[in-house]
Formats: C-alpha cells, structure tokens, sequence
C-alpha cells in the first residue's frame, strides 16, 4: 500500500507524539517557509517523509512508522545546509542537535531510518540549492 508512505506523516502514536511534531514544524516550519516561500517549503516537507518512510520501508520492512518526524527532519537537514551555506561550516553544535533528534534522543521507539532519510534529503536539497530552487 503505497499510498502509507504519505499518509502515514498524519498518523501519531499519541497526543504527546503529535504535540512534539507539530511543535517541531511551527519552529522550524516557520523559518524554512520564510527561506523557501510556500511550494517548495510544501514540496520540502513531503519529499522529505516520502523518502524517510521509503527507506524505512525498504530497510526494515517490519517496522511499522507513523509520525511527521521523517518530514520535520528534512526541514532540519535544510536548516543545517543554510547555516553551512552562510557560514562556510557546519557549526558543532548544530550537528550534535541533529544527530540527538535524528535518534531519537532517549526514546526507543524512534524511526531512526525515516529522520535519517528525511535529514538527507533537506540536507542534500539545502547544499544543492540554485539560487532560483
């Protein structure tokens, strides 16, 4: 069923899980909008959870991934790349966050694989940018 790659970033395990993702996205969403415009802060965000579902779907078939994270994490990833794009470095600090989010800080019931292709994919789409992208 294809179509849970999508569907799946509006699922949440529990109201804790949706409030911490929804939190994520209006800190980062608001910033990585401003810095994109609106379509392709859109386009950002679900190719993002596309291809974090996907590779998680593809290495771990058994898992089963609900959650925005694998989206947010692209927007984190954009966000790291922007800072290294203006700052000529990534700051230690920065990536020491990214990888704590990306695993999912203490919890054992993370998608490691879905934040680690969402982070690649704002990552690898932050440090491509054209000016007019």
């Amino acid at each position: 069923r294809y179509e849970t790659l999508i569907t799946s970033i509006f699922l949440h395990a529990n109201l804790i899980h949706l409030f911490l993702n929804m939190y994520a996205l209006y800190i980062l969403g608001k910033v990585a909008e401003i810095s994109l415009g609106r379509a392709r802060f859109i386009s950002l965000y679900f190719l993002s959870g596309l291809i974090g579902n996907l590779l998680s779907c593809i290495i771990d078939s058994s898992s089963v991934s609900v959650g925005a994270s694998g989206a947010i994490m692209g927007l984190l990833g954009y966000m790291v790349a922007m800072e290294y794009r203006v700052t000529g470095r990534f700051n230690p600090s920065t990536v020491l966050l990214a990888i704590f989010v990306i695993f999912g800080g203490f919890s054992a019931n993370v998608d490691v694989l879905a934040h680690l292709g969402g982070f690649l994919v704002g990552l690898g789409l932050g440090l491509s940018r054209a000016p007019a992208w």
